[in-house]
């Protein structure tokens, strides 16, 4: 569950600390998915931001940060969020 794992994440994490999550953006690949048992098709931007500040955090940055060059193109969703001092 995403939103237990940033939860936790923010339990754990010192206050004034720094998270960064690493994930794909929100893709139509299901194939792909369920061949290495992910549990989602990625994250929009709008959604990942929505779970962090849900999770307690203030997020600073939450973007697209690559792309695949080939098919099927997928791409990295970066951002980092902080815990309030």
């Amino acid at each position: 569950s995403p939103s237990r794992a940033l939860s936790e994440a923010h339990r754990v994490l010192r206050p004034g600390g720094t998270l960064v999550v690493l994930t794909l953006a929100q893709h139509e690949q299901e194939e792909i998915a369920s061949a290495y048992s992910h549990q989602n098709l990625g994250f929009a931007p709008s959604k990942l931001r929505a779970l962090l500040r849900n999770a307690g955090f203030s997020t600073t940055r939450c973007e697209i940060t690559s792309r695949e060059r080939h098919k099927p193109y997928f791409e990295v969703l970066t951002a980092y969020a902080n815990r309030a001092s």
